[in-house]
């Protein structure tokens, strides 16, 4: 197949219309498969998320459920302590309230004998230092730098019962002890006694504890990668990996300063945070597990951070699969597509092209070529109709033959008519101007023949000087040689009026020639025509002369003359107006008339007729004893403003 062939082929109807059939199924498929596969994504996101908040949910269960049962298990051994406060309160009375004559090495030797584990003493003062101990670390230990600790134990201090704290890490070491506190009878000092065991590691952190949490969630739930819990221990002690729990279980952790920071910033805020890494599959929640019951001295510092490490593996493998089959689905629609519709274009165009075949022969001027029947309906039908038009056709064309005999004789009379017409034409144009040769020069013998009867008037003027009815008679011829002289100049310039072609005049240009060639003395005459121009008779500049020349001759006491247009809808009205005394309402039309007036009676009359060659009006509008005001209507595509393309709508000047 040619390439102009297959062009042909593809601006046909019927493949324009399975092309559009064909994208418009491929776009819904693509579109069905991609609602599809974002609803499938979404669907798997929400069930992760969903697992996600129950895992945090049963976490923070099972974190409170142990610390219930830690509680438990600590106060114990209460009792145990209340008894070892009766033997320190009895050494503060003997020492008469000086701690410093008090021998804290004995006191906690006599303690032991019946203590449960190892015990060290502490004194603290009114300013929360803990002034005197059997534990060297905590001597001089200031409880002020944490504000919750210092007011609970001043609280303690200046009551009159025993406090019990719980098993708990020190402040300056990681050992793990039971606290209790009672205060003097005086309120100067409040007792402690710690009590440490190695029953809390054997006994207690087994059967209560958070790494067991740790292990059994990741087990339960696959979506989890591991658990870490951070005590508020991370956030002040030197070596911040004290604080996760359990800390010897996870020997190769890595406790960035960054992720110190965020755990710290969870313990502040009280706000769970989330962090992912999406290289490593990986979404890590710092979940913040409040267990401050308000009951002890330190339960403001045992709440946890659990850092929760989700992996995203295999949801997003599975993400990725459905995108996969997506893209698969859609290139097999694609495929299967293109097979229907090349199938279904060559059942249809198959039997179109052959139509089309025939008429292309017929249109060859082959009239008698058949056109080859087809299946269907309603191609059988389009091949009946185009025959019929054919015969239809065969019948106009024989018609038109015949009709063409005859307009072939019509437009050879025609021919020879109008020859004769451009002979007529010819001759008249030959006789015009033979009358306005001879116009001319009958106009010029007349005006010679009058200047030597106005000659012949002076001399004889002269002569009858001293008769006083001579000189009247001489007056009245004189008026009468000038009338004749003023008509022979009208007929001069009706004779020019239309004999040129119009054209575009610029009006300030004109205005300024008028006033430069005719001094009008004591007058002030004003124009504002920018760049207007309208398309005129070449006699344009009369008008404007008669204008002016009438409102100075016919105005009275006139001092201004002015000129300006102005824009209405698609007309420019150009307005003439002087300060004299105006028209009277029963001669504004009659002025305009041949012979009107005191003058020569044919400036207006001629400026009138000017004007009308191209479709332009004068019209006067004025008010009597207001001055004259003429109005000229020039109509659209008559004017237009220099150097713009505007011809029936212009800007205010």
């Amino acid at each position: 197949m040619t390439g102009k062939n297959q062009s042909d082929r593809e601006n046909t109807f019927s493949y324009r219309i399975l092309s559009a059939i064909f994208f418009a199924i491929i776009i819904l498929i693509s579109l069905f498969s991609a609602i599809s596969f974002i609803d499938d994504s979404l669907y798997l996101r929400e069930t992760f998320q969903e697992e996600m908040k129950e895992t945090e949910q049963n976490l923070v269960h099972s974190a409170n459920l142990i610390n219930q049962g830690l509680i438990l298990y600590d106060t114990s051994f209460d009792r145990e302590l209340m008894t070892h406060f009766e033997t320190f309160l009895d050494a503060y009375t003997r020492s008469g309230g000086d701690p410093s004559l008090m021998n804290l090495s004995v006191l906690k030797s006599q303690i032991e004998r019946g203590a449960s584990g190892d015990i060290d003493l502490y004194i603290i003062n009114e300013t929360g230092i803990i002034e005197y101990t059997t534990y060297e670390p905590d001597y001089l230990l200031d409880f002020s730098v944490w504000p919750e600790v210092y007011e609970e134990i001043t609280q303690i201090r200046l009551n009159n019962a025993y406090s019990s704290d719980r098993v708990v890490k020190g402040f300056t070491d990681s050992a793990i002890k039971k606290y209790a506190y009672f205060p003097t009878p005086d309120h100067r000092y409040l007792f402690e006694i710690s009590l440490s065991s190695t029953d809390f590691d054997t006994t207690r952190d087994r059967k209560f504890s958070y790494l067991a949490i740790a292990q059994d969630i990741p087990e339960l739930r696959k979506i989890v990668e591991s658990i870490k819990f951070f005590d508020e221990t991370v956030t002040f002690s030197d070596d911040p990996k004290t604080g996760l729990v359990g800390s010897e279980y996870y020997p190769d952790y890595l406790l960035t300063p960054e992720k110190q920071a965020l755990i710290t910033e969870v313990f502040k805020t009280k706000e769970d945070r989330q962090e992912q890494d999406r290289a490593n599959h990986i979404i890590t929640t710092y979940l913040y597990i409040d267990l401050n019951d308000d009951k002890t001295v330190s339960s403001s510092k045992l709440s946890l951070v659990a850092e929760i490490d989700y992996t995203t593996a295999v949801l997003d493998e599975t993400i990725f699969s459905k995108l996969i089959l997506s893209l698969a689905f859609i290139c097999f629609s694609i495929i299967i597509a293109l097979i229907i519709a090349y199938s279904v274009y060559r059942f249809i165009s198959k039997p179109v092209d052959e139509i089309i075949e025939d008429i292309e022969i017929i249109a060859d001027g082959d009239y008698d070529h058949p056109i080859r029947p087809t299946q269907g309906i309603d191609l059988e039908r389009l091949g009946k109709s185009i025959m019929i038009m054919v015969d239809r056709l065969r019948e106009n064309i024989n018609q038109i033959k015949g009709q063409s005999d005859q307009i072939e004789e019509q437009s050879e009379e025609l021919r020879q008519e109008l020859v004769q017409r451009n002979e007529i034409e010819k001759a008249l144009l030959l006789a015009n101007k033979k009358l306005n040769l001879l116009s001319g020069i009958t106009r010029h013998d007349i005006r010679n023949q009058i200047n030597a009867l106005m000659l012949f008037h002076e001399t004889l003027r002269k002569k009858l000087s001293h008769d006083p009815g001579g000189e009247e008679l001489i007056d009245t011829l004189n008026q009468i040689s000038e009338t004749i002289l003023n008509q022979i100049e009208f007929t001069k310039d009706y004779q020019e009026l239309g004999s040129g072609e119009a054209a575009w005049h610029h009006i300030g240009e004109i205005l300024e020639n008028i006033i430069a060639e005719n001094r009008f003395f004591g007058i002030d005459i004003g124009y504002q025509t920018k760049s207007l121009e309208i398309f005129a008779d070449k006699m344009i500049e009369k008008v404007f002369y008669n204008l002016l020349d009438n409102a100075i001759r016919h105005g009275g006491t006139i001092t201004t003359i002015t000129i300006s247009y102005q824009i209405r809808d698609t007309f420019c009205i150009i307005v003439v107006e002087d300060d004299g005394k105006g028209v009277p309402d029963q001669i504004k039309e009659k002025i305009f008339t041949q012979g009107f007036g005191s003058n020569t009676g044919f400036g207006l009359f001629l400026s009138r007729e000017v004007l009308a060659i191209t479709g332009i009006t004068i019209t006067e509008t004025g008010q009597e004893y207001q001055g004259a005001r003429f109005e000229i209507l020039v109509p659209p595509g008559k004017w237009r403003l220099k150097n713009e393309e505007i011809f029936s709508s212009a800007e205010q000047p």
